[in-house]
């Protein structure tokens, strides 16, 4: 009895034990999986955050594209175009011209020591000259511009190299440009370099010299000499080889072998007679002091980002594992018979799937189990099947910590939810109001970012003048409201026809057929005040216009169908169709008042 109660008091004191299944450590990228180890190396910058990890995360994640794709589209998508420095056909032109000659003599009086009072004025053909000369200037300028675009980068267009910039500028907040040139020392290419594995190398402890292209005035260059910092980059290449550049405008010598600096090309071939001079490098950053590199805008959010994927993997593990079953068979009094547990698994995955299989009956078997030393009578087993779906999760996990996620990295592109791909309950006017406050907020501002950098760091060295670079941005159309507005400046003289006709094009996504009448460049309130008055077609330069003013010949006309100016007549259709005001005259027919 003693060893019984024993027993039971033992029995009573027992605990279940739990096991937890699965390996204690943690897959997944961590946090500090990012930052670089700083660079032992002599002379050579480390760069803030691994590249190769972030624009893998990029690749990954489900909340940077469409941010990131938003940039890319809205900023670089839509090409350029070239603005001249001076409108020569302005009224202002002249003037502006006369000022820019001014100053230049100014600045070569400055330079040479003379009396600033001295300086005279340029003369009315002085400044014929100029404009002459600027003429012939711009023509040659937009050819060469339009040509060096169209095939600057030999492998791919301009606008997919800008595309590519941007994404890794966005991703990594960095971005390079190989800049090459000829035997002249112009520039004659570009070329995408990939930054997983360029780094930086300290700037130079001592200035070089350089002589600068600085615009002075609309149509003027000046040449300065200033001291600037250079600083030389490499590429990691394949076998751990490197390729060194140097910064666009430095005008040294420097092996791209070694990143030796010599003091003439002669030098170079003698000290490595197979090495090549370095071409130059053009670097993009997302400035931030702590680092001459730079750094993405949304590296504050990384934690987030990475949340997010991790959630991801753990809705979709918990999805393809099926950790909780659809159904539990329970067993009580007995146990089921020999082999049923395979049956049932072979009957599952062979019976019930299909449409044939929907009235399948499935039988199972059990048989009642006796205790040893048992000799009463054997218990009737039960057998019933338990749905589980309560048990299973049926939505995504940490749905709010993905939204908050999803919304606070939006915000660090400050970017609206439209250009994200998500348009849910957004109306017309919303959607229209926040287009247009990320293009003026957003996008515009990093577009002048880029065209500053083309019109002071290319365009000096291509000798241009005249012109000035300018990126495209987007066009929204509405074409209801564009014909209205069309139409009400054409009504008040603000644009001429010809212009109506453009933007008529574009709306109608169409080409019109060209009208070359004198009257297409008037303002059409102009056009009619002169019809009004009594001019004739010829004073208005209307020939062969789509608005004939004779529709047949006038003898078959009457009274009623015409009006009669000073030495034409006008058929009163064609008066009608242009909206001009007709009065009567005392003898039944219509004239123009007076």
């Amino acid at each position: 009895m003693a060893t019984n109660k024993k027993v039971a008091k033992t029995r009573r004191v027992s605990a279940i034990k739990a096991t937890v299944l699965g390996k204690s450590e943690r897959k997944g990228t961590e946090l500090i999986d990012f930052l670089v180890k700083k660079d032992e190396e002599a002379g050579v910058l480390t760069p803030p955050y691994d590249f190769e990890r972030l624009y893998k995360l990029f690749e990954q994640s489900s909340i940077l594209r469409p941010n990131v794709d938003a940039y890319v589209t809205n900023i670089e998508s839509f090409g350029h175009h070239l603005l001249p420095t001076i409108d020569l056909a302005s009224k202002s032109a002249r003037g502006r011209i006369a000022d820019a000659i001014l100053y230049e003599r100014t600045l070569d009086a400055h330079e040479k020591g003379e009396v600033l009072e001295a300086v005279v004025e340029p003369t009315e053909v002085e400044v014929d000259a100029r404009i002459e000369l600027l003429r012939r200037t711009a023509r040659l300028e937009y050819s060469r511009l339009k040509a060096f675009f169209s095939f600057v980068c030999p492998l791919f267009s301009f606008i997919e190299l800008r595309r590519r910039t941007r994404q890794d500028l966005e991703v990594i907040g960095n971005a390079f440009w190989e800049v090459v040139r000829n035997s002249l020392s112009e520039i004659v290419n570009i070329y995408y370099v990939n930054p997983l594995h360029v780094r930086l190398c300290e700037e130079d402890e001592e200035p070089t010299l350089v002589k600068e292209k600085v615009r002075v005035t609309d149509i003027t260059w000046r040449t300065y000499e200033v001291p600037i910092y250079f600083r030389r980059y490499f590429k990691i290449g394949r076998h751990g080889r490197r390729v060194y550049f140097k910064e666009l405008g430095d005008p040294r010598i420097i092996s791209r072998s070694t990143g030796k600096v010599y003091d003439s090309p002669e030098g170079l071939r003698i000290e490595e007679p197979t090495a090549l001079p370095a071409s130059e490098m053009l670097h993009f950053t997302i400035f931030t002091p702590a680092s001459d590199y730079g750094v993405s805008r949304w590296i504050a959010n990384l934690p987030g980002v990475l949340g997010n994927r991790e959630l991801e993997e753990v809705n979709y593990n918990y999805f393809k594992n099926n950790v909780v079953p659809p159904l539990a068979l329970l067993v009580s009094g007995g146990r089921l018979g020999k082999g049923v547990t395979t049956r049932i698994e072979e009957f599952i995955d062979e019976h019930l799937k299909g449409k044939r299989s929907t009235h399948r009956i499935l039988v199972l078997e059990a048989e009642s189990q006796r205790s040893v030393g048992d000799s009463g009578p054997r218990q009737v087993p039960r057998v019933m099947f338990v749905p589980l779906r309560d048990a299973q999760q049926s939505d995504a996990l940490f749905q709010n910590y993905d939204v908050r996620n999803e919304e606070k990295v939006a915000r660090s592109f400050r970017l609206p939810r439209i250009l994200r791909g998500d348009d849910k309950q957004l109306n017309r006017s919303v959607a229209y109001a926040s287009m247009k406050l990320a293009e003026e907020q957003v996008f515009e501002p990093e577009r002048e970012v880029l065209d500053s950098v083309v019109n002071r760091r290319i365009f000096p060295d291509l000798g241009i003048t005249f012109w000035i670079f300018r990126s495209n941005s987007p066009i929204v159309r509405d074409p209801e409201a564009m014909s209205d507005m069309v139409t009400n400046m054409v009504k008040a003289g603000i644009l001429l026809p010809v212009e109506a006709r453009e933007l008529a094009a574009d709306i109608f996504n169409r080409a019109f057929e060209e009208i070359s009448e004198d009257w297409t460049n008037k303002p059409l309130p102009f056009v009619l005040a002169q019809l009004h008055t009594g001019s004739t077609a010829d004073d208005l330069g209307i020939g062969s216009s789509p608005i004939p003013l004779v529709t047949r010949p006038a003898e078959e006309e009457t009274a009623q169908d015409v009006a009669v100016s000073s030495d034409r007549v006008i058929p009163l259709s064609a008066m009608h169709r242009a909206g001009m005001p007709l009065q009567p005259l005392g003898g039944g027919g219509f004239a123009d008042e007076e």
